[in-house]
């Protein structure tokens, strides 16, 4: 018998075997394989109980966890903001626009919907002729660093203001925390809270500083009215919450004797006894819970309560309680709108008529083509044209210092041809039918569809069917011929 067949046949081994094959216990903790490598020996490279923590690629900055334990309100948001606009100091800023941007559900989904808009607008390399250069279209704006950092470019119209560091060999972006940014000194912090030393940006060809708005009022972007609108709707949920229990049910009523006075037990003083039950049974008055209280049978057989429980109506009118409700709602469009420049085709439980909606999709849309505009015309400042340290011109541009051999005329421009439906260009190339026109190859080439995506149709001969030679039948044929009688 070989090795292999006594281990067949011992049970013991057989149901150590079995135990490996099976998970056990839930979560999907179970046991590993015979001879399984252990996971060890590799040592963490970022140390999770270590302060402070490391941001950046290249460029490193030290983060120190921000005070998230504040209570928002109108005062401490202006205090907030004016730490930024006076002093360049961002800390507590960062800590109120990531509390709003990692708490509200309708902030997430905004910079989602742009981050999906600005998509449809594809971005190119042209010269000075507006000729697109393929090549370097290619290099450049079909990598998911420069998508990225297209992304960030838009989104710091809602930061106010943005630090991206850019690694194209590696194909990363990395949006750079805001606590970490002197926007007054246009500087990245040594360590979050170090207000002398750090990174001039400028000094940095792979460093991007996005502002879109350097007024004193626009400076701090859309996330300044959005998050002075979110603290009033996180008090609003709160109260929201309450009003739902007081305002929809009926109040209940617990009445006693007023003059029932006793011996208190407990105090030895005399007291009103049947207030002392009513004042416990208020207590522990809970949704579904019975409710017990003393009485006395009289002689008639009737019962007398000694503690009488009711309900009382409120006063509050129907759906009263929702008035939390539709200030959410109202001021959640404000916002959307603020973002989008729409309302009707955000609103989840918006209803209008087509042109009313087309009116709004249009806004939006047009919103969204300003913001990929501004974006590339800050990418253009920033990467394409030679930028100023200290006051003084460099001679090259921040391409021309990352991508050696950079064509000093190219910029990024937006692909302006707009596709149209299938459908549409069908209605195109009949209209253009019956007037005599067709359509060109550069039509389709510039609708995506390139002239190589096409080929002269293979016209099948079909083959000649032999002739069949047919006999006449003759005796068929005279009787045929023969008339009826």
């Amino acid at each position: 018998m070989t090795r292999a067949e006594r281990r067949a046949l011992d049970p013991t081994i057989q149901a150590k075997a079995e135990q490996f094959k099976k998970l056990s216990g839930g979560g999907g903790y179970g046991f590993g394989v015979p001879g399984g490598v252990p996971a060890a020996g590799g040592r963490n490279s970022v140390n999770p109980f270590m302060i402070p923590k490391q941001s950046g690629i290249n460029i490193i900055s030290k983060t120190f966890p921000n005070n998230y334990s504040v209570e928002w309100n109108d005062e401490s948001w202006r205090a907030a903001c004016n730490l930024v606009i006076r002093q360049g100091m961002t800390y507590s800023y960062a800590a109120l626009t990531s509390w709003t941007f990692e708490k509200s559900l309708v902030v997430r989904s905004l910079f989602r919907q742009i981050e999906v808009a600005i998509s449809k607008y594809p971005i190119i390399m042209v010269d000075d002729k507006d000729n697109i250069n393929e090549e370097w279209t290619k290099q450049i704006c079909t990598k998911l660093w420069f998508n990225q950092l297209v992304k960030e470019a838009v989104n710091a119209n809602a930061w106010g203001f943005s630090v991206v560091e850019i690694d194209p060999f590696h194909d990363k972006c990395y949006k750079q925390p805001m606590q970490q940014i002197d926007p007054i000194n246009r500087k990245l912090r040594e360590s979050t809270y170090n207000f002398y030393d750090g990174a001039i940006i400028d000094d940095f060809a792979n460093l991007i500083y996005f502002q879109p708005d350097t007024s004193v009022e626009g400076f701090l972007g859309w996330m300044q009215p959005t998050t002075a609108m979110f603290i009033k709707l996180n008090l609003s949920s709160q109260n929201w919450l309450m009003g739902g229990l007081r305002l929809a049910f009926p109040f209940i009523t617990i009445g006693y004797p007023k003059d029932d006075i006793g011996l208190n037990t407990d105090t030895g003083l005399e007291e009103n006894v049947s207030r002392l039950e009513a004042e416990e049974i208020a207590a522990n008055i809970r949704p579904g819970n019975a409710q017990i209280y003393p009485y006395t049978r009289n002689q008639d057989g009737t019962i007398q309560k000694h503690i009488e429980i009711g309900e009382s109506g409120t006063s509050a009118k129907q759906n009263s309680h929702m008035m939390f409700s539709d200030f959410e709602e109202k001021n959640e469009n404000k916002v959307r709108e603020l973002f989008l420049l729409s309302t009707l085709t955000s609103n989840v439980g918006a209803t209008g008529t087509y042109a009313l909606g087309k009116v709004h999709e249009d806004s939006k849309e047009s919103g969204m083509k300003y913001l990929i505009e501004k974006a590339v015309y800050s990418l253009n400042s920033e990467l394409c044209l030679p930028y100023v340290v200290n006051g003084v011109v460099k001679r090259k541009s921040r391409m021309e210092l990352l991508f050696n051999n950079f064509p000093k005329n190219l910029r990024f421009k937006i692909n302006e041809v707009k596709k149209i439906p299938i459908d549409q260009v069908e209605i195109i190339a009949k209209v253009a039918k019956e007037n005599g026109k067709t359509l060109t190859n550069q039509f389709f080439s510039d609708m995506g569809l390139k002239e190589d995506y096409f080929e002269e149709a293979k016209t099948e001969i079909e083959p000649e069917q032999p002739k069949v030679e047919v006999k006449e039948n003759k005796l068929s044929a005279f009787f045929g011929s023969k008339k009826k009688l």
